[in-house]
């Protein structure tokens, strides 16, 4: 047992060292087994798979990161109307990975997912009203798209909300 740990303990350094691929745990073998798992059940159009294939992509976990990749299986959730699939979309604009950084475009998908009741959209189109990212600051937005990220349990909008609300903003 203790020879177990020993070699468990020797791996995890290895892996946060970066001396090592997650392969050495098959950590890497289960995830390209998921990527392949998932790419059959976008095929048959499933939002979630596919938005969680390109979830794979975007970090890289059981397949090379591409973020080209990443974009097309989120494009392909967010058309499907996964409402996390349209975050993720609004998300590569927003922060501009593998995509010319685009606010107008962030708004769009951030808009669509928000729509579907995916929290982190609303989120994520609040701050876009409240730094003015792409359009003319307006508070009364940005609460309002928090309020609704908050009903939707994503609790960083619970935060920007009552920061809001306390600033009286």
């Amino acid at each position: 047992m203790k020879k177990l740990l020993i070699g468990l303990s020797a791996s995890v350094v290895l892996l946060l060292s970066g001396c090592a691929t997650s392969s050495v745990t098959g950590v890497g073998d289960e995830s390209a087994k998921m990527a392949t798992q998932l790419k059959k059940a976008c095929d048959l159009n499933d939002g979630a798979r596919c938005s969680n294939l390109g979830v794979l992509y975007f970090f890289g976990e059981g397949v090379k990161r591409n973020y080209s990749k990443a974009k097309e299986y989120y494009t392909k959730a967010c058309n499907l109307n996964f409402g996390a699939g349209c975050s993720n979309l609004g998300a590569l604009y927003y922060d501009g990975d593998g995509v010319k950084q685009d606010y107008v475009m962030a708004r769009k998908y951030y808009i669509k997912g928000c729509n579907l009741d995916h929290g982190v959209g609303c989120t994520y189109l609040g701050y876009i009203y409240y730094f003015g990212l792409g359009v003319k600051k307006d508070y009364t937005k940005a609460k309002k798209y928090f309020y609704k990220g908050c009903k939707l349990k994503d609790y960083d909008a619970c935060g920007a909300y009552n920061e809001m609300k306390r600033s009286k903003k």
